[in-house]
């Protein structure tokens, strides 16, 4: 019977394993589920002001980056609830939601709402350290620590502020430090969780700027049987990671991590951990949690083009999962990021300068660095043809091959015959002699056999073939790849033509998704409620040109659709999620800065382009800066007053009122291919710069019209 059992948990264990493998298969980013808390439904219809603490809260969640309602939501909650089984009142209080982003992470707000970012979700290795994480912010929350430190800065006058900072960091650990000692003693001691595992913490926290793990990475990665790289390509030894928890802490919110594990190990010290567990709700679940998380990651990474990021940790997770087809699109994604910003001579925007790395991830840092522009296009078409290959419905994955094909062969003016038949180090004399085969009844015209021949030539090493001739080996055997490189440089060719005798000003839009205009509002001053203040002003203004631009669209005719404030408003979870899909894809397009490429996250917008019909995206960015007290245009104004008497109380009017300078883009930029269709932009400087506004977006759109 007991072997029955056994044999029974196996099973089950096997199928469990299996469907989180499948569901991890067809992984897609994650998104909220069930109704929108009223959390946020009340912050996105209240007027802010400058003194609301909800201001963080409010444009993490008009950005897209909340989660609630989903499996981590629901793993979170459970642990809160083991945490707080003898304080009820105080978990009804207490509201956890997921923040979508990969830095390890947690936070509290005044109002009892709780942020675990997915990057903490990732990194931890047990419940109990999500547990004692929770603790922890409880008592930020309970002890209105973020209110205290807001009114220490008010109170804090001229003398005071030259050492600001000294002050309000050393203000900051102390919260810290009661944090640890208050969550441990009043909610972790009452919790059914291990004593020992709360050490894991510290260890989490030590080391969150690593990757998910430390694995050896191998040149063969990178390499196959027919070529091989420069051996100075290659590390041959990788900076150890250094400690990170004993270091000078007084220009830092957070004690050093030796002194809070020191604390946390003399409270706990001489307690029995008899009875207490690391995992309440099976590690099997952790596990599945944590591995979610870290998938998310992936899918953040690439967002905001941490390119590098993204390929360890992909490849750390492809030991566990193994063919998955999402890391195989994530491991694509990422070395054609690193290719087209290298290409384009951005490459420090896609990794980091390899002196700063430590441990394994350094040597993709230094191997990127070392490979020349040529190559690592031609190994990120590889990698992309063998992911096409492999899941030829992926549109986004056909499109970079594509993209890389036309890199390789129409910018850098490499044909086929440029890569060698046989492998690197193939002795020249071992090579036969081989008759040229032309098949002569199907091949009729002079043209057709010049080509078929071509095709059929093999191409032979010789001494100036260097690492970049032999990349294509095993790839020219294939026939389906040799035909969509012709494909690419036919495509090539007629769009040429195209252009020549086509109107190539048109925009060739169908339908317009205008996203709620970006405003931003600088001043001289820098302080924490200046930038508040401006941030409730930029939001009115914006609100303001919304209606400028839906007045425009109206009058125009122009078929679009307008993501306002009021829509936001009115918005169920499944349009948030589709919401969240359009502000990521933003994201990635504001993170590329001038880099021009097929974004990771058009694959996520199919849906979007599906559902509303929209193929373009318009962004609408307003700058505004208060001009000098002192400027030439005040200055003729007084002038003016001074030998034009009759006009002085006008003259006096125009020096008294503020100025401001405006700088404003209007960008459409194609969906699917990322590409930029139109950018222009504006300056107005004085008082009626709303005039000018409105009339360069009517403008812009009307142009569109004619255009489209």
């Amino acid at each position: 019977m007991k072997k029955q059992i056994i044999l029974l948990s196996v099973f089950l264990f096997s199928i469990h394993s299996l469907t989180a493998q499948q569901y991890l298969d067809s992984f897609k980013p994650l998104k909220s589920e069930g109704e929108i808390p009223s959390d946020f439904q009340v912050l996105i219809n209240k007027k802010t002001n400058a003194a609301d603490f909800n201001l963080f809260l409010k444009e993490m969640f008009l950005r897209g980056n909340i989660l609630y309602g989903n499996k981590l939501n629901q793993y979170i909650n459970t642990i809160a609830d083991n945490v707080l089984k003898d304080y009820p009142t105080l978990r009804n209080e207490l509201r956890f939601y997921i923040l979508k982003s990969p830095v390890v992470n947690a936070s509290a707000t005044e109002n009892g709402i709780i942020l675990i970012n997915v990057g903490l979700m990732a990194q931890v290795s047990s419940e109990s350290e999500l547990a004692f994480i929770i603790s922890h912010e409880i008592v930020h929350y309970v002890e209105h620590h973020l209110i205290h430190l807001n009114n220490y800065e008010d109170k804090l006058n001229k003398k005071e502020y030259k050492d600001y900072y000294i002050k309000y960091h050393n203000r900051s650990r102390e919260h810290e430090i009661e944090a640890d000692k208050l969550g441990f003693e009043r909610y972790y001691k009452r919790s059914p969780y291990s004593y020992a595992a709360i050490d894991g913490v510290f260890d989490v926290l030590q080391y969150s700027e690593l990757p998910f793990d430390e694995i050896t990475f191998p040149r063969s990665y990178m390499e196959t049987d027919f070529y091989q790289f420069p051996e100075n390509y290659f590390l041959s030894a990788v900076t150890p990671i250094r400690s990170r928890d004993d270091y000078i802490d007084t220009l830092s919110t957070h004690p050093n991590i030796k002194k809070r594990r020191e604390n946390i190990q003399y409270l706990s010290g001489g307690l029995s951990d008899q009875g207490r567990q690391i995992f309440v709700q099976t590690e099997t679940l952790f596990n599945e949690v944590r591995d979610l998380a870290r998938f998310e990651c992936i899918n953040l990474y690439l967002t905001q083009q941490d390119y590098e990021e993204a390929f360890y940790n992909t490849f750390i997770l492809e030991k566990s999962f193994p063919n998955n087809s999402f890391l195989r699109m994530a491991k694509t994604a990422s070395i054609y990021g690193i290719a087209k910003c290298k290409s384009q001579g951005r490459l420090s925007q896609a990794i980091e300068n390899y002196k700063k790395r430590e441990g394994e991830i350094q040597q993709i840092s230094y191997f990127f660095s070392k490979i020349s522009k040529k190559e690592l296009l031609v190994l990120a078409l590889r990698f992309a043809w063998d992911a096409h290959r492999k899941d030829k419905d992926n549109v986004y994955l056909l499109n970079i091959t594509k993209d890389l094909l036309h890199e390789v062969s129409v910018e850098n003016k490499m044909g086929y015959i440029d890569f060698c038949d046989y492998p690197m180090g193939t002795n020249l004399d071992s090579i036969p002699e081989e008759p040229q085969i032309i098949d002569t009844t199907t091949v009729s015209s002079k043209y057709q056999r010049i080509k078929q021949q071509t095709k059929n030539t093999k191409v032979k090493p010789n001494e100036k073939f260097t690492t970049l001739n032999y990349m294509l080996v095993d790839l020219r055997c294939e026939e389906d790849f040799i035909d969509l490189w012709n494909i690419v440089v036919k495509n090539y060719e007629d769009d040429k033509i195209r252009a020549v005798i086509e109107d190539k000003s048109t925009l060739n839009i169908n339908k317009l998704l205008i996203i709620k205009p970006y405003y931003f509002i600088s001043s001289k001053k820098r302080n924490e409620k200046a930038v508040l203040r401006n941030y409730v002003r930029a939001e009115k203004e914006s609100d303001q040109l919304c209606k400028t631009v839906q007045t425009s669209i109206q009058k125009l005719g122009l078929p679009a659709l307008l993501y306002s404030a009021e829509n936001i408003k009115q918005f169920n979870t499944e349009q948030y999620n589709q919401y969240a899909k359009i502000q990521s894809w933003i994201q990635e397009f504001i993170s590329a800065e001038d880099v021009e490429m097929i974004h990771y996250q058009s694959t996520n917008m199919q849906d979007v382009v599906r559902e509303t019909g929209c193929d373009a995206i318009n962004l609408i960015v307003t700058r505004k800066s208060r001009d000098k007290f002192i400027n030439s245009g005040k200055v003729l104004s007084l002038l003016e007053a001074v030998f034009c008497p009759i006009v002085t109380p006008v003259m006096i009017a125009r020096i008294a009122l503020p100025r401001y300078d405006i700088k404003a883009n209007f960008i459409v930029i194609d969906i699917e291919k990322g590409e930029v269709k139109l950018n222009r932009g504006i300056e107005a400087e004085g008082s009626n710069y709303e005039a000018y506004m409105n009339s360069f977006l009517y403008n812009m759109y009307a142009k569109m019209k004619n255009e489209k």
